[in-house]
């Protein structure tokens, strides 16, 4: 089943950028979604909101911060 939605110019031109030949935006989408990174990928990348503050951290589950604990070392 095909579903419409909407996207910004800037959105659609990035999306456009990374398309690969006979990929459906659809694949694009799902390429992407699919794609695990590390914490040491995305580091310094500025992907977290400045409210993302060490108290949040603190408050996530035991079982995320052995994980980030492991992709650290």
């Amino acid at each position: 089943m095909a579903r419409n939605i909407s996207l910004s110019d800037e959105a659609y031109e990035k999306l456009t950028q990374i398309k690969r030949n006979h990929e459906s935006y659809s694949d694009i989408i799902l390429r992407l979604l699919s794609q695990k990174k590390s914490v040491k990928e995305v580091a310094g990348k500025k992907l977290l909101p400045k409210s993302f503050s060490l108290k949040v951290v603190r408050n996530l589950g035991s079982q995320t911060l052995r994980r980030l604990e492991n992709e650290s070392s």
